[in-house]
């Protein structure tokens, strides 16, 4: 069945309103959703990588990069997922995500430099209740555990396999959403919308 997870849920009541412009420095999906639940934040997702940087006229813009580290990795195939979840099952483990916050200056010629103004890490506990042989193989051949650390997604089925969880589910996910509002805020980057 199962943990409820939305009682996990670690989003702030209040909604945040942003005061700055925001680089998300990240590709993936479920970043630029948890970043769009955060409220109404301008911000443009671009991928990690320095080489797509458009140029800019001396533009200031706040940076947020973001890595999870789920101890088993990504699966390399689906007998690898298999294997995954075999060990996740019944056990407990740790996600960690860390994020950084950054002032970022561009610069013509697709030149910038970022300060950082925050490093933070983040970790959760998630303990999977037993899965049957059924059960993963079913999951795996899905196809939805491929691409996700530790051969699961904690917002989609995956999160089925859970029994309980001690911290951000959406740690889990990727970013958590609750303590990078609140440091948006403590950098004057965002305000609560109640504030404005």
């Amino acid at each position: 069945m199962g943990v409820n997870l939305a009682k996990n849920q670690p989003v702030s009541k209040q909604q945040i309103v942003g005061r700055k412009h925001i680089v998300l420095a990240s590709s993936s999906p479920r970043r630029l959703e948890l970043m769009n639940s955060l409220g109404s934040l301008s911000f443009t997702q671009l991928p990690s990588t320095g080489d797509e940087v458009n140029e800019g006229g001396g533009r200031t813009d706040i940076v947020c990069g973001s890595d999870s580290v789920e101890i088993l990795g990504k699966p390399k195939d689906g007998e690898d997922a298999v294997r995954m979840l075999q060990k996740l099952s019944g056990s407990t483990h740790m996600v960690g995500t860390g994020y950084c916050i950054g002032s970022l200056r561009f610069f013509p010629r697709a030149r910038f430099d970022c300060q950082p103004l925050l490093l933070r890490a983040c970790i959760s506990r998630v303990t999977f209740r037993e899965l049957s042989m059924r059960e993963i193989t079913e999951y795996v051949a899905s196809g939805s555990p491929l691409d996700k650390a530790g051969a699961y997604g904690i917002q989609e089925e995956g999160g089925d396999f859970v029994d309980s969880l001690d911290g951000s589910i959406s740690n889990v996910m990727g970013l958590p959403i609750a303590e990078l509002g609140l440091d948006l805020v403590r950098f004057g980057i965002a305000t609560f919308a109640a504030e404005n």
